[in-house]
C-alpha cells in the first residue's frame, strides 16, 4: 500500500520499486482493495469532501472474473455516499464487461 501523498512529496524511485514488487497471483479480491482504500482517505465524509474540491477516485485494474456483484454494488453505493468516485479498468482475456457496466 502506498499512503495517499502529494505527487510532489514522493519518490518515482520508491513507487518503480513498489510496482517492480507486485507479482500476478490469486482472484480479485474487491472487498479488501475497497477497504484498504477507505483506510487511506480516513474518515472524510461527503460534506468534508467537496471543501478539498478534489476529486476522488478509487482506480481498480481488474478482470472482474471472482467478484460478487452484490457486495460490489453495495460497496460502490457507499464509496458514492462519501463522495468518492470508482472506476474499473478491465484486463485480461476473461474481463467480464458486463459485471463493470452493471455496477
Amino acid at each position: 500500500l502506498q499512503a495517499l501523498e502529494f505527487a510532489s512529496n514522493l519518490v518515482v524511485k520508491n513507487i518503480n520499486s513498489s510496482i517492480d514488487e507486485i507479482e500476478a497471483g490469486g482472484g480479485t479480491t474487491m472487498a479488501a482493495g475497497m477497504d484498504a482504500a477507505m483506510q487511506i482517505l480516513g474518515d472524510i465524509d461527503a460534506s468534508e469532501a467537496g471543501r478539498y474540491r478534489r476529486h476522488r477516485r478509487l482506480l481498480f485494474l481488474t478482470d472482474m472474473c471472482d467478484v460478487n456483484p452484490i457486495l460490489l454494488n453495495r460497496m460502490i453505493a457507499e464509496q458514492a455516499r462519501l463522495g468518492l468516485f470508482v472506476s474499473f479498468v478491465g484486463i485480461g482475456g476473461g474481463f467480464n464487461s458486463q459485471l463493470a457496466e452493471e455496477a
